[in-house]
């Protein structure tokens, strides 16, 4: 005699994810602005290529989480504002450079500061001009030495296979601009925890579900 048993989850998520932009700051843009500048002309390494292309971004954010299960709440919590950068570069030519090319380096290997492998790093979400070019600084640093290391590999890996694709990895494209007011989104927190705990709770009338959760 055999017995069965059968254990199914189900997982329902739903996100919410407001982003309570402040008024502009021209500061940031001048931050960001300034330490572009240095870091086309002066980030380089000996004989190693400079950067062609640098691109920066500054993302403000607030989230909250919300869980609950047959009805009742598990967790709800709310994370404070961050500020987070991110940093995209080029080195080599728009034909060639380390673009396109799968690479498992690590940045920051020095141990001066350590950034996501998307180029991301946190910063203080405090308005201060010298803090942030700090940050954009060493963030830049270490997406260089990472992007100079593929280069280097991507040329070494290509030398032993001969190319069929001689695409060029990056294209020309004429300048756009665009400027949009920030807009105010509010989030009422209970609220949303009643629609959690009521979607939760429809689960109930299956027996057959032993575990199930709304996020």
């Amino acid at each position: 005699m055999k017995a069965h048993s059968r254990f199914w989850i189900l997982s329902i998520t739903i996100l919410f994810l407001p982003y309570p932009l402040q008024a502009q700051k021209q500061w940031i843009f001048s931050a960001m602005k300034d330490e572009m500048a240095r870091t086309v002309t002066e980030l380089r390494i000996d004989t190693l290529p400079p950067p062609y292309y640098v691109a920066y971004s500054v993302t403000e954010s607030e989230s909250y989480s919300i869980r609950a299960s047959m009805g009742s709440l598990i967790s709800s919590s709310a994370t404070p504002r961050s500020r987070t950068i991110n940093v995209q570069m080029r080195v080599g030519n728009p034909s060639f450079d380390n673009t396109n090319f799968l690479s498992f380096s690590g940045f920051g290997r020095s141990g001066v500061t350590y950034v996501e492998d998307d180029g991301s790093k946190r910063t203080s979400f405090e308005d201060d001009y010298t803090v942030l070019r700090r940050d954009l600084w060493l963030a830049s640093d270490a997406v260089y030495k990472r992007v100079v290391d593929d280069l280097s590999r991507k040329k070494a890996a290509l030398q032993q296979r001969i190319r069929s694709d001689t695409t060029a990895d990056f294209g020309p494209a004429k300048p756009y601009s665009a400027v949009v007011p920030p807009r105010s989104e509010s989030f009422d927190r209970a609220s949303w925890e009643e629609k959690a705990k009521r979607l939760s709770s429809v689960l109930k009338k299956f027996p057959e579900i032993h575990y199930s959760e709304v996020n």
